[in-house]
């Protein structure tokens, strides 16, 4: 993912474990990051950037997630 990239979400839909999403964490920003739900119900949110650390939360801690449905690039 670059900078000036887009991303379409679909919000109707339901996250999918090893799909790309966009999340909203009520302390922090949105974040574009790679999903996975745990057998304990926390949520994994992987960076697709490998320099970012991956976080590990409570559902309740989000605002919502949203599934990507598309990256869109200009050229």
């Amino acid at each position: 993912v670059f900078a000036g990239d887009r991303v379409v979400c679909e919000p109707t839909r339901q996250p999918t474990n090893g799909k790309p999403v966009v999340a909203k964490h009520v302390n922090e920003g949105v974040q574009l990051r790679i999903y996975h739900k745990l057998p304990s119900g926390k949520i994994r949110l992987a960076p697709i950037n490998q320099i970012y650390p991956t976080l590990e939360h409570d559902p309740d801690e989000f605002l919502w997630i949203y599934p990507v449905l598309e990256l869109v690039r200009k050229f």
